[in-house]
C-alpha cells in the first residue's frame, strides 16, 4: 500500500492499514528464502523496529516500561521517509508507548556497504517501505543506525568521514586572518622516506625541456615500483599543481617503463625535496569570478605525435580551484585544431564548475576564458563550418553554441601570460618559477605559518 504523505511538516507520517492478503505476500520467510542467498553475505546484525508513536515520544518518555517482542527476521530497510524526533519537539503521541523496539539477533545491517555507509548521532526513523512490511508490526518504524543515502544527514557524515581520511593521509589545512593555505608537506616526507629519496639532491624543475620517448630499446625495471610511484605522486598532484605535467606524462610509460623513465621520475622527487612546504594559497577577499584559460603543446608527444591539453580554472581571479593536463585523443592536422579542442574541453570544465556554483546561490554568464591563439578563438566565434574545419569531432562544436549564448566569452592573450603554459610542456626554470608563482602557490615552513596564523584579522 503506499504510504499517505500530504506534508513536508515534521510530523507523524502514517502508514495506511496493510490488508491481510498483502500480508500473507510478504512473509517473512518468503522473504528469506527470495533474498538470503543475496543478503546472508552483506548483513550480519540487527535493524531496530520500533513503534511510530515511540519515535517521536521515545525522548520524552525515556523511562516507560519496554517489552521485548518475538524476533522478526526482517533484512532490508530502505524507506522513502524520515522522522527525526529533535526536529519536532511539540509533536507527542502516546499511542502504543508501551510497545517496545524489536532486535533481529542474527541480521545486522551496520556493515552493509551499500546502503549504510557513515554513523549519524541524530536519532532518524523511516516507514517500512512498500512490499516489505513486516507482516505482524504493520505500525512500527525502523531506526537508522546509519546515515542513509538521500537525507539530509548524509552529505554531512559523507563530508565527516572525508575529512577525518584526508587530514589522515597528509592533508594540512592552515587557516589564518590573511587566508588559508593547503599543502601536504606531511604526505611529500613520507614519499621520499618510502622511495629512498630523503638524502637526493634537490633541482629546480620536476621535468628536463627535453622531451620523452618510449625508449623500446631501454633496460626494463620493475612494473610494480614504477606504478607505485606514479600513483604515489599522482596523489600529491590533489595540492601540487606543478608536478601534474610531469607526473602525468610519466605516466603514459607505465606499461613498459625503463630506466629512462624511471629516472625522469626520480627527478620528480628530487625537485619536491626542494619544495617540500610548497602549496596551493588562497587570499581571503570578497571576489568570485570564474575565470579559464587553455592551452596546448601542438604534436608534443613523440611516439604518437599527439598533443597535450592544459586547462585551469580561477575563482575570484587568482584563486585555483582546478587544473588538468591530458594527452588529446586524436591527431591534429595543425596547431589551431589541437588548441581548439583543448579549449572545447577547457569549457566543459568551466560549465560543469558554473552548474556546481549554481547550487550555492552563484550565477556566472559571459565566463572569460584566455586562449593564445586567435585561429582556435576564431573557429570558436564562428557558428558556419569552414571547409577547414569539417574533419573536427562534432563532439568539439558545442563551445560555439556557448559563446554564441553569452555563457563564455573568448579572450586572446599573449603566449607570455598564458599561465595553461605549465600544463602543457616542461619549462625552463626561470619561465617554471614565474607560471608557479602566478597559479597562486607558495612555500611557507611551519614557523611561516604559525606567524600568520597568530596576525590579527
Amino acid at each position: 500500500m503506499p504510504l499517505e504523505h500530504d506534508s513536508l511538516s515534521p510530523k507523524i507520517q502514517r502508514q495506511a492499514n496493510v490488508p491481510q492478503a498483502d500480508r500473507i505476500v510478504t512473509t517473512s520467510n518468503k522473504l528469506d528464502l527470495l533474498f538470503s542467498l543475496m543478503f546472508d553475505e552483506l548483513l550480519n546484525g540487527s535493524s531496530k523496529v520500533v513503534t511510530k508513536s515511540f519515535a517521536v515520544s521515545a525522548a520524552d518518555a525515556p523511562y516507560q516500561r519496554q517489552h521485548h517482542i518475538t524476533p522478526l527476521n526482517n533484512h532490508i530497510t530502505p524507506a522513502s521517509t524520515c522522522q527525526v524526533p529533535s526536529l519536532a519537539p511539540t509533536v507527542t503521541s502516546y499511542e502504543n508507548i508501551n510497545q517496545a523496539k524489536t532486535y533481529a539477533e542474527n541480521d545486522q545491517v551496520a556493515d552493509d556497504e551499500f546502503i549504510n555507509i557513515f554513523c549519524t548521532p541524530e536519532e532518524v526513523y523511516v516507514n517500512q517501505p512498500d512490499g516489505f512490511v513486516v507482516p505482524y508490526h504493520p505500525d512500527k518504524v525502523y531506526r537508522l543506525k546509519k546515515a542513509f543515502y538521500g537525507l539530509k544527514q548524509a552529505p554531512r557524515a559523507w563530508y565527516d568521514e572525508l575529512s577525518k581520511f584526508l587530514l589522515s593521509r597528509g592533508i594540512q589545512i592552515h587557516q589564518s586572518p590573511r587566508g588559508i593555505f593547503i599543502n601536504q608537506a606531511k604526505y611529500a616526507q613520507e614519499i621520499l622516506k618510502k622511495h629512498g629519496m630523503t638524502s637526493c639532491d634537490i633541482i629546480g624543475t620536476p621535468m628536463a625541456t627535453k622531451h620523452l620517448d618510449a625508449d623500446l630499446s631501454g633496460t626494463p625495471v620493475d612494473q610494480t615500483k614504477y606504478h607505485s610511484t606514479i600513483g604515489a605522486l599522482m596523489y600529491l598532484t590533489a595540492s601540487r599543481p606543478d608536478i601534474m605535467h610531469a607526473t602525468c606524462y610519466c605516466a603514459r610509460y607505465q606499461a613498459q617503463p625503463t630506466e629512462k623513465h624511471l629516472t625522469v621520475v626520480k627527478r620528480i622527487f628530487w625537485y619536491l625535496k626542494d619544495t617540500i612546504y610548497m602549496g596551493l594559497w588562497y587570499p581571503k577577499d570578497i571576489g568570485f569570478e570564474l575565470t579559464a584559460f587553455s592551452d596546448s603543446d601542438h604534436a608534443g608527444c613523440l611516439d604518437s605525435r599527439k598533443s597535450t591539453s592544459g586547462g585551469i580554472q580561477f575563482l575570484g581571479g587568482d584563486k585555483l580551484v582546478s587544473w588538468s593536463s591530458k594527452k588529446q585523443d586524436c591527431t591534429s592536422m595543425s596547431s589551431a585544431k589541437d588548441e581548439y579542442v583543448s579549449l572545447s574541453a577547457c569549457c566543459a570544465q568551466v560549465l560543469w564548475m558554473r552548474t556546481q556554483l549554481t547550487d550555492y546561490g552563484f550565477h556566472f554568464d559571459k565566463m572569460p576564458m584566455y586562449c593564445d591563439s586567435k585561429a582556435a578563438i576564431a573557429i570558436s566565434c564562428n557558428p558556419v563550418q569552414h571547409s577547414r574545419t569539417k574533419h573536427i569531432d562534432v563532439r568539439y562544436h558545442f563551445i560555439k553554441e556557448k559563446v554564441k549564448k553569452g555563457i563564455v566569452e573568448l579572450f586572446f592573450v599573449g603566449t607570455e601570460y598564458q599561465i595553461a603554459d605549465l600544463f602543457t610542456k616542461a619549462l625552463p626554470v626561470e619561465r617554471f618559477k614565474y607560471l608557479v608563482r602566478q597559479l597562486g602557490m607558495r612555500c611557507l615552513t611551519p614557523v611561516e605559518l604559525e606567524a600568520l596564523a597568530n596576525e590579527s584579522a
